[in-house]
Formats: structure tokens, C-alpha cells, sequence
């Protein structure tokens, strides 16, 4: 029989064991509680920044005024003179009929687009040499893109058409 106050010491030693890994375990969950409370506040001064920029938004576009004579409308014009039509219902997207336009007329828009561009560029926007840029690189990925689907629609094509689809000119 036990004697009291004395403990078995395989009972000492399972205990020493179990409060070392509660010791642990208390860590662990420490460090995890304070990860959290870090990943909440970032959270939550997350969702506060997207309620600003979201209100900031909706302050942008309710006082966001369309003028007639603003980039957007002149942009339009330009692509109404050649017949292309942007449809509301299409979110303002161009159909396929007006990409065609646009691609049998991207020498005529890039360049207008570039005009416009300049003409109405802010201070600290691109520069003139950026938008003549942008716009040449716009004009020619329409070009080349015509040049390829006419190509590819060439009936027994001759062997320059091939060398010239391929890349090889």
C-alpha cells in the first residue's frame, strides 16, 4: 500500500511529461492566438480601405461628368466616322462587325487616337513620345492582325503568301 504524500515516481515522471506538453502546447496556442489577432486587424483595416475606395468610387463616378467635348467622346467620334457603333448593350464593348472596322481603319483611328490623346493630356500623364508610342504599337498589333486573317483566308495561296504568314519575309 502507497504511503501518502509520496507519489509513485513513474506517476511523477508522466506527470512532469504531461505539464511540459501542456507548457507546449499553452505556447503554441499563445503564438497562434497572437497570429490571429495580427491577421484580424489586418483584415479589418483591409475591409476598412475597401469601404473608403469603394465610396470614393461611387463620389468619382456621381460627380464624373461626360462632356461633349471631353477624351471620350472625341475618341467615339472618331470611331462613329467610320461606322462603328458602340452598343450599350454590350456594356460599351465592340461587336465583332465594328472590330473589323476598326481593324480596316486602324491607320486613320490609332493616328486620331494619338491626336486626341496629346491634345488633352494631363501634366503628369504619358508623354507625347508614350502616347505616339502606345498608339503605333496599337496600330500595328491591328494591322498585323488584318494582314494574318487575310492571309489566312487566302485560297491556294502562292509561296510568298506562305512566307509572308510564317514570318519569314
Amino acid at each position: 500500500m502507497p504511503s501518502r504524500g509520496r507519489t509513485n515516481p513513474r506517476l511523477q515522471e508522466a506527470i512532469a511529461k504531461n505539464k511540459e506538453e501542456l507548457k507546449k502546447a499553452e505556447d503554441e496556442a499563445k503564438q497562434l492566438i497572437e497570429k490571429r489577432e495580427k491577421i484580424a486587424t489586418e483584415v479589418t483595416k483591409g475591409r476598412s480601405l475597401l469601404r473608403r475606395l469603394k465610396k470614393k468610387l461611387t463620389d468619382f463616378r456621381s460627380t464624373r461628368k461626360r462632356s461633349k467635348n471631353g477624351i471620350e467622346a472625341k475618341m467615339l467620334k472618331v470611331l462613329k466616322s467610320i461606322g462603328v457603333e458602340v452598343t450599350k448593350y454590350h456594356g460599351g464593348s465592340l461587336t465583332g462587325k465594328d472590330i473589323r472596322k476598326v481593324i480596316a481603319n486602324a491607320s486613320y483611328v490609332f493616328d486620331e487616337f494619338a491626336k486626341i490623346l496629346k491634345e488633352d493630356r494631363k501634366a503628369d500623364g504619358l508623354s507625347e513620345t508614350e502616347i505616339d508610342k502606345l498608339c503605333e504599337d496599337h496600330k500595328l498589333t491591328f494591322l498585323l492582325w488584318d494582314g494574318a486573317f487575310s492571309t489566312a483566308r487566302t485560297i491556294d495561296p502562292t509561296e510568298g503568301d506562305i512566307v509572308l504568314y510564317e514570318g519569314r519575309a
